[in-house]
């Protein structure tokens, strides 16, 4: 049975793209890809650090069920602010919370959302394609003769969080080691001294929302803070990397970042700041 949705939570969007489900979409967030924006209306947007809903236009489309999530209340509006909001319509909605924490939950988001879309087999053969592109990575690693890379995965940097949920799981399946990495849970903040310790060979930087070049200035403000306050530098010579990560979303972030976030622009690729310092 053919049903639509609206999706309000970026990955999802992506996911209902790739497993060839975009006829099912009527409405999306400003965060999801293009390509879904050109197919529909933008429903959601966040302005001066707040979420604004198109109640409206949700009440005329009728979808068959909204995708959410529970997570992150900063970037994202949450499935207890989405049912506040749709509290007066003549018809209800169904909402779906999409809240994965480890990799393999991930997958299971994915036939979720094949699941209520009515097209289970569509998402069955898309979490197959990911698996075996896993096993592929794998193999691949386990062929090559290589020391375990020490890594380092900030998602946000002032102050500094470090990563959690399913980025450790993705860490190691390409090879890496991280020593902070706490697979499952939530990310929190850390103090900087402890990203130092854990002697990183390659930084990943992905503060969420925000683009290439963001990034990029945000790793040079890291280095002049740790200049002005006398925080102990990373190891010469570490490589700094943005990395532009499209995921599901993780835990709050505080309040006052909130209008950092908003500006958000996908882009493929990394980019390699060169700083003696990681600070």
């Amino acid at each position: 049975m053919f049903r639509t949705c609206v999706s309000l939570l970026p990955a999802a969007t992506q996911m209902i793209l790739d497993m060839g489900l975009a006829d099912s979409l009527r409405g999306v967030t400003h965060f999801c890809p293009p390509q879904a924006q050109k197919r529909c209306p933008v429903l959601l947007r966040i302005q001066d650090g707040q979420a604004h809903l198109q109640v409206s236009t949700i009440q005329e489309l009728q979808p068959d069920v909204i995708f959410t999530q529970s997570t992150c209340q900063a970037c994202l509006m949450d499935e207890e602010e989405l049912k506040n909001q749709l509290v007066g319509m003549a018809e209800p909605v169904r909402t779906l919370s999409l809240d994965p924490l480890r990799l393999e939950e991930v997958f299971g988001a994915a036939l979720q959302i094949a699941d209520a879309l009515g097209w289970p087999e569509q998402g069955k053969a898309y979490v197959e394609a990911l698996r075996r592109r896993v096993d592929q990575i794998s193999a691949c690693l386990q062929k090559t003769p290589f020391s375990r890379c020490r890594v380092g995965f900030l998602e946000w940097l002032d102050p500094v969080f470090h990563a959690g949920h399913w980025i450790p799981d993705q860490i190691c399946l390409a090879g890496g080691v991280d020593p902070l990495a706490k697979p499952g849970q939530k990310s929190e903040p850390i103090p900087w001294e402890s990203v130092v310790a854990s002697d990183p060979e390659v930084l990943l930087l992905s503060p969420c929302g925000c683009t290439m070049e963001e990034i990029g200035e945000a790793a040079h403000g890291l280095r002049d803070s740790g200049d002005r306050e006398g925080q102990q530098a990373a190891p010469e010579g570490v490589g700094c990397h943005a990395a532009n990560t499209q995921a599901l979303p993780r835990q709050k972030r505080p309040q006052r970042h909130q209008q950092d976030q908003r500006h958000h622009k996908r882009q493929e690729g990394r980019v390699e700041i060169g700083l003696a310092h990681a600070q």
